[in-house]
């Protein structure tokens, strides 16, 4: 048992669920967070909703600072949340059992402790006005998935915290292939982590139970629960119960009542690419700057390259992805955040022409045009994907067709990259890369703006691939594959082969009879017309 547990439940009182105020009596994962907490400083919870871990952590913070000098941090991810946990402070304090202890408020979401000196700190993530110390001995991080810059914010504040100090983040999941998603999978795969990872299931105790009697036989899924996870009926009658008021929406419950890891990051964010054929083979080596698949280039295989650009200065990658036709899958993945427009140009270069003289599809956004412009210098025009635009009359008045280079993505433009995509991913394509299927998991819909968007702390990888899929429906289409180096179709020449395609209607045999009648040739004369 755990040191804490004791004071807390001697010291304070809370308001439970129906509102009425008892003394607060932890929960079983109120109680393992405790145990943990004696044995490690730093912890990483990942768990259901409402299992009430934010209350017993800002109970243990208090309790701190109150008996020795300590400087507490903790930190909501949005206002809403924060003056939540301003209420819940006050009623805290202002509800403890025996004598109360002498505080005072500097501002409205810090309060000192004059017999320890000691400063208790409520605050938004990001915020600029947070704390006024420099050192933070406890710090908590409320719903780090969350936060707009969990990296960017949460490296910040770890500088602040000394090697004695005590870190808990603690969250639920919001999305594979997100910061969060790949930072917890990493500590999980650490042999002696300094931040020790924590996973609490919701059926780990009694509360998520409901009395009502079942109403009907269990479904083949509850069975399979049931089976693997001994629910109780109490709490497959809960289950039913909240599945009800989450509209029979199953990936949210998950999303907010996982019984896994595994669950709890893969059904949430509603991913648009749930379904990926990803291997992970042997012939997947490092090698040409980044990552090949083993037997490639095929001097007998078609390549397509899918090209994203960025400025180059550590932020977004600058990203290649190679694809083969002939075998459908992925064969070359580079990635570099150090960059720039020109180098990645040349890098596109080089790659192209390793790969057969690959067809490239360049982003057109942005970075991406200072690519694009350098990449014509050196890379054949009809090998680099193009696209019409509105033409334009010249002093003669002859129509010239106007065209410009590279893919732009827009709002409308990614939603038919990702519908290319899913059909050739739903179709075998194979994929090897991890990263690029997290980041390919990460495209969301936005329930309320319908907008595609991408969850995870970066999509360079992710979009080169999906501009790759582009590229193979391009390729199919026009047969722009290595080998037939036919010369871009101008406007007189489509407009001649949309001519020679026109069969002229036969109205007349080789004797001159009416094979059609007056009527069916036009279907709009008065009915009463007939040919002699």
């Amino acid at each position: 048992m755990g040191k804490y547990k004791e004071v807390i439940e001697k010291l304070f009182r809370i308001y439970d669920k129906d509102g009425n105020l008892v003394d607060f009596k932890l929960k079983p994962i109120q109680v393992e967070i405790d145990r943990e907490l004696d044995e490690v400083s730093r912890v990483d919870i990942l768990k259901p909703r409402q299992k009430g871990c934010t209350s017993y952590i800002m109970a243990r913070f208090l309790v701190d600072c109150m008996n020795s000098h300590t400087i507490a941090v903790m930190l909501a991810h949005d206002k809403d949340h924060t003056e939540k946990l301003l209420r819940r402070a006050q009623e805290f304090l202002q509800n403890i059992k025996g004598p109360k202890p002498r505080i005072s408020r500097s501002n409205e979401n810090e309060t000192y402790f004059s017999n320890t000196q000691s400063q208790f700190y409520i605050g938004t993530a990001g915020s600029k006005n947070f704390g006024r110390s420099a050192t933070i001995t406890r710090l908590h991080m409320s719903e780090l998935a969350f936060w707009k810059d969990p990296k960017g914010i949460r490296v910040g504040l770890l500088q602040a915290v000394p090697a004695s100090g005590t870190v808990v983040e603690e969250t639920t999941a919001n999305g594979y292939g997100t910061w969060y998603q790949k930072y917890y999978y990493r500590l999980m795969g650490l042999t002696n982590p300094k931040t020790k990872p924590l996973f609490y299931p919701w059926n780990m105790d009694n509360e998520y139970s409901s009395s009502t009697p079942l109403s009907s036989p269990y479904t083949e899924d509850e069975l399979l629960l049931i089976e693997k996870y001994n629910l109780s009926p109490e709490q497959i009658q809960w289950r039913r119960e909240k599945l009800e008021e989450l509209e029979f929406d199953e990936a949210l419950f998950k999303q907010e009542y996982p019984l896994t890891i595994e669950e709890a990051f893969k059904f949430t964010g509603g991913s648009l690419f749930s379904m990926l054929n990803f291997e992970d083979s042997p012939l997947w080596k490092r090698g040409l700057d980044g990552f090949y698949l083993e037997g490639h280039p095929n001097p007998d295989h078609s390549y397509i390259i899918g090209a994203d650009s960025s400025g180059g200065t550590g932020n977004d990658e600058a990203a290649i992805q190679v694809v083969s036709v002939d075998s459908m899958e992925q064969v070359y993945e580079f990635g570099d955040n150090r960059m720039a427009p020109p180098q990645f140009a040349l890098k596109i270069n080089e790659i192209g022409r390793l790969f057969n003289g690959a067809y490239v599809i360049p982003e057109a956004n942005s970075h991406g045009l200072s690519t694009i412009q350098i990449l014509k210098e050196v890379y054949p025009h009809n090998r680099i994907f193009r696209r019409s635009i509105s033409p334009r009359l010249s002093q003669s008045q002859n129509v010239i067709p106007s065209y410009t280079y590279g893919w732009e993505t827009r709002d409308r433009t990614k939603g038919y990259s990702i519908g290319i995509s899913q059909r050739f991913l739903q179709n075998g394509f194979k994929i090897y890369s991890p990263e690029c299927v997290s980041q390919l998991r990460a495209y969301t819909e936005d329930a309320d703006t319908k907008l595609i968007v991408n969850s995870g702390d970066h999509d360079d990888r992710g979009m080169a691939m999906l501009l790759a899929f582009v590229g193979i429906q391009r390729a199919m289409r026009y047969k722009a594959f290595v080998g037939q180096e036919e010369k871009p179709k101008t406007f007189q020449d489509k407009l001649e082969a949309a001519r020679a395609s026109i069969q002229p209607a036969k109205w007349r045999d080789a004797q001159g009879n009416y094979l059609v009648a007056f009527n069916d040739m036009f279907p709009k004369r008065r009915r009463n017309i007939h040919l002699q």
